[in-house]
């Protein structure tokens, strides 16, 4: 693993971000790349993330300590154990932590931590966890669907795909 906090451990300057995402770049697949493996086109998730941080545009707003407005989006938060207003945006929030720590530590130049921040991009935008759909074989998911009678179990919609939505 590429540590880019070292120079940092010994008294120099740390690399900015920016460097790092520029170096990060050409490791990362494209989508036209990454078409026939799964693991790379969750990787490649990750490629959008990192041109936009390099190219700008930047639009930063300065968030007031409000624990009845939301951090990540600025929305009213109703709840009184969480600063944020959803799931959605709480995900949001913890997948940026992730990565900026990963920047810092080196850790996104390693590909299974590329594999997780990608899985977690994706399922933050709305599109699920990709890999663990390829653990189901089809029978499995015929099982699945037919046992409880073709619909959501959460919302009663008919069913095309399945996953855990139990306590463990």
């Amino acid at each position: 693993m590429e540590n880019v906090a070292d120079d940092f451990s010994r008294g120099g300057k740390p690399p900015g971000n920016l460097e790092v995402l520029a170096r990060l770049l050409p490791d990362l697949p494209t989508p036209a790349e990454a078409v026939l493996d799964p693991e790379e086109g969750v990787r490649a998730a990750l490629r959008g993330l990192v041109e936009r941080s390099l190219t700008g545009p930047f639009d930063f707003a300065v968030v007031l300590e409000d624990p009845q407005t939301c951090p990540n989006c600025g929305g009213a938060v109703s709840a009184p154990k969480s600063p944020y207003c959803s799931e959605v945006c709480r995900d949001t929030a913890a997948f940026v932590r992730q990565f900026r720590s990963s920047l810092l530590n080196g850790a996104i130049f390693e590909r299974e931590r590329q594999i997780g921040l990608g899985q977690a991009l994706w399922k933050i935008q709305g599109g699920g966890y990709p890999l663990r759909q390829r653990l189901v074989t089809p029978k499995v998911l015929a099982k699945v669907i037919e046992r409880d009678g073709g619909k959501c179990s959460v919302c009663g919609a008919p069913a095309t795909e399945i996953d855990h939505v139990g306590s463990g």
